[in-house]
């Protein structure tokens, strides 16, 4: 079996986040320095493991590359993107303007992740309202309910994040669009 994050976690490639934060958690108490037993640097590297499995950028980044490194730079993913965009507009449409259709396609992405946001949004700030309605009665008890509020709000606020970066890779790719024309819109000289 090779040594991988997933690994290091006891986790299968596929796993959800809870089962990531679970992991963690087991295994970040049994390897901590403080503890019998324990080793820094197992401990080091459980961390590194939750921190890059944890983030779904990050995450996807290491599945791709295999290093722990940080997400790629904005403006890397930028590129990237404009490079796909170009593709999918010379199979999508191969006639007309090609680079006003790879414009309306982002500027259509953007809207679609901003209206998303909203809905985001309007979800996390209903969760806050009703993280208050449910108390629990007694002080020495485990307030469920609270655990549950705070995590769907924590997931809201990682979701809007992930929405928010989308959105500025996305402009960062229409603005990158602005430097080119399509000097043959009608694609006769194909």
């Amino acid at each position: 079996m090779s040594h991988t994050l997933y690994n290091v976690l006891g986790v299968d490639d596929d796993a959800d986040a809870a089962t990531i934060k679970e992991h963690y958690r087991r295994y970040a108490q049994r390897r901590h320095p403080d503890k019998p037993g324990g080793d820094e640097s197992k401990f080091k590297e459980t961390q590194l493991a939750y921190e890059v499995l944890s983030n779904p950028v990050r995450r996807k980044a290491y599945d791709e590359s295999g290093t722990t490194d940080k997400a790629p730079q904005i403006e890397d993913v930028a590129l990237d993107r404009v490079m796909n965009v170009f593709k999918a507009v010379m199979e999508e449409y191969p006639n007309g303007d090609m680079v006003e259709h790879a414009r309306v396609m982002v500027t259509g992405s953007i809207n679609n992740l901003l209206n998303m946001m909203q809905a985001q949004e309007n979800r996390k700030a209903k969760l806050i309202k009703r993280s208050t309605r449910i108390k629990l009665k007694r002080v020495d008890g485990v307030d469920l309910y609270r655990q549950l509020m705070v995590s769907e709000i924590m997931q809201c606020t990682r979701t809007l994040d992930e929405m928010d970066h989308e959105i500025e890779v996305n402009r960062l790719v229409r603005s990158t669009l602005a430097d080119y024309e399509d000097v043959d819109p009608t694609g006769a000289n194909q």
